[in-house]
């Protein structure tokens, strides 16, 4: 190639990184504040809708967070957090607050058009049935199938993307076939572990292997593996949240972060329904995804 080609393909490469650093980001709030803000507003939307008061909402949040104090900080006006928290820029006109609390047709339309593209694929947790209720996509993964086959057959459109909900125990065998299947992290979203921890092997394993090099995508984006950390109110003290959390991945080796280890805070998963679980979730992910 001649000094001038070398030139203009410089000029190129340049003009390349410099559009990519223009592309306006989505803030990064805090995800785990965020996931329980829009949980204590379901809450409060269905003690709403039964004649409940403030009194009542603060009973039941006390009831589900592990520490009782937070409720003072839940209750608080999340129009008053900025534009940034706002609902309506993520799903939609009329995707207020309130319009979440009572689970009113804007969030619901917009859930559709932000994650219609989405099979959530449920390995562990229950989940599929509220999913559907959504009028999202969702299949259940059964223990010993295939993980491969089983999460990618739903995929049938080119645009379908991938979102995994698992448990602590199955988190472990579908991460080392992630970090093999480079196809499939390439449609891969988001993972989301809800609880228990990985058995010691696999988080052994994981220490070593969560690296932006091996669960890189085709495209510059970035991952998030999320966990959500079951514990015991009364005995909150005795679990051990690490296990059940991603580890925060050793820097890249690039100039680009191409996974994230998102923690969304503990919680005792039995005192939650699954309703408001998987709806707080889908909030969420809309908003960590956008």
């Amino acid at each position: 190639m001649t000094l001038e080609g070398w030139v203009t393909l410089g000029a190129a490469a340049l003009a390349a990184w410099g559009a990519w650093l223009s592309v306006p980001r989505s803030p990064v709030l805090d995800w785990e504040r965020l996931f329980k803000l829009t949980l204590a507003t379901l809450h409060r939307g269905e003690v709403e809708a039964i004649g409940g008061d403030a009194a009542s909402w603060r009973e039941r949040l006390e009831g589900f967070l592990t520490d009782p104090t937070a409720a003072e900080t839940l209750m608080e006006d999340p129009a008053d957090l900025g534009a940034d928290w706002d609902p309506e820029p993520v799903l939609g006109a009329g995707a207020t607050w309130d319009a979440i609390a009572a689970w009113d047709a804007p969030v619901r339309e917009g859930l559709t058009r932000r994650l219609g593209h989405v099979v959530f694929a449920c390995a562990g947790p229950s989940l599929a049935e509220n999913i559907r209720a959504a009028n999202l996509r969702a299949v259940d993964v059964p223990v010993g199938a295939p993980p491969a086959e089983s999460l990618a057959a739903p995929l049938t459109a080119l645009s379908d993307r991938l979102i995994i909900l698992c448990d602590g125990a199955r988190a472990g065998p579908l991460m080392r076939m992630l970090a093999q299947t480079p196809a499939l992290r390439d449609r891969l979203l988001a993972l989301v572990s809800i609880g228990g921890a990985l058995p010691p092997e696999d988080a052994e394993w994981l220490k070593e292997a969560f690296t932006h090099e091996a669960f890189d995508t085709e495209l510059l984006r970035t991952t998030p593996y999320a966990s959500i950390v079951d514990v015991d109110p009364g005995r909150s003290g005795e679990t051990d949240q690490a296990a059940q959390r991603f580890p925060i991945p050793p820097p890249p080796t690039h100039d680009f972060k191409t996974i994230a280890s998102v923690c969304l805070g503990p919680l005792p998963l039995a005192r939650v329904s699954t309703d408001l679980l998987t709806r707080a979730l889908l909030v969420t992910l809309a908003y960590i995804l956008r």
